[in-house]
């Protein structure tokens, strides 16, 4: 039993006046106990089982049964403490504590607002502005460390380095201005490409002998450029190849009988009969000069010149007429 033990005497009137109250005469009529739906327990086990309800109940007041028993003087002072604990703060209420160790409750806020952090944790000591100043001063230090070294380099640079004339002022002019200089025209831009000959410096640093090779390797190309050509020697052709000839001639005479293209060609014929064609007719000077009243341009003598070129091509034959 836990607490003060109630006196004797008291305890003999509490259980007269609750005798007289439970009285047969003043007691309303006993009722029946309700009747309960389903299987029960047999009595020996609803006893044990409502034993077993109490003791857990007395467990579940005692916030801190999870422990070892304590010794029975230690015990009593604790209860005593809990008991003036309790009569100084009757109306606050303690939170029961969780069973095992815990995480302090500062720790846990912080955790909570860490959560919509997003992206690594800046350090414990971290100052932005100040920071910012260190990085600035830094990168201004770094400038002036390369500058200064870069101008040492070019100081030692300058100093073993040679005088000399630049390319440009040694390499001799791309034009002869002097051979074309006339201040008796106007003079303007060159619409005209420069020719292989204008563009050619050599004539400034060539030595007399250079000069004559030159003048000797020019006068062998226009040579060799002026002379007649060659007449191309006629196209020697073997027996073998006038047989053949002569055997696709026959045959064809005999076994096969005109083709489409022969037949077009002999139409195209009587055509250019009955209609003249200046092209296909041979060349008349009072036809085609005093005739006309309007004389050639510049394309229609290039048209004939091409024409006139390729007359070589159309009467030549080749070296073998079959494979």
């Amino acid at each position: 039993m836990i607490g003060p033990s109630i006196p004797k005497e008291l305890l003999e009137k509490k259980k007269q006046g609750s005798h007289d109250d439970h009285s047969p005469s003043t007691s309303p009529p006993h009722s029946p106990p309700a009747e309960m739906a389903g299987p029960m327990l047999p009595p020996d086990l609803m006893a044990e089982k409502q034993k077993q309800k109490e003791q857990s109940d007395d467990d579940d007041d005692d916030s801190d049964a999870f422990t070892p028993a304590l010794p029975p003087d230690l015990l009593q002072a604790r209860k005593e403490q809990k008991q003036e604990h309790q009569q100084q703060q009757p109306q606050q209420r303690r939170r029961r504590a969780p069973v095992g160790p815990a995480l302090p409750s500062q720790q846990r806020q912080q955790e909570d607002e860490d959560d919509f952090a997003i992206g690594p944790v800046l350090p414990t000591g971290y100052d932005p502005q100040r920071d910012a100043v260190q990085s600035t001063i830094q990168e201004v230090e770094q400038r002036l460390e390369s500058s200064k070294t870069a101008m040492e380099e070019a100081k030692r640079g300058d100093k073993d380095k040679k005088v000399e004339r630049g390319e440009w002022m040694l390499v001799p002019p791309e034009i002869d201005y002097l051979r074309g200089a006339d201040s008796s025209r106007s003079r303007g831009f060159n619409q005209s490409s420069l020719s292989t000959a204008e563009r050619d410096r050599s004539v400034w640093t060539d030595t007399p002998a250079e000069r004559e090779r030159k003048q000797r390797a020019q006068e062998r190309d226009d040579a060799a450029a002026n002379a007649a050509p060659s007449r191309p020697l006629p196209p020697v052709h073997s027996r073998y190849d006038d047989d053949i000839r002569r055997n696709v001639q026959q045959y064809n005479n005999t076994e096969r009988a005109k083709s489409l293209m022969e037949i077009h060609r002999e139409m195209g014929g009587r055509k250019r009969k009955e209609q003249e064609d200046v092209t296909s007719r041979p060349f008349d000077r009072e036809k085609d000069f005093l005739k006309s009243s309007r004389p050639m341009d510049k394309r229609q003598k290039k048209e004939m010149m091409k024409r006139v070129g390729e007359l070589g091509n159309r009467f030549g034959s080749g070296s073998s007429s079959f494979l």
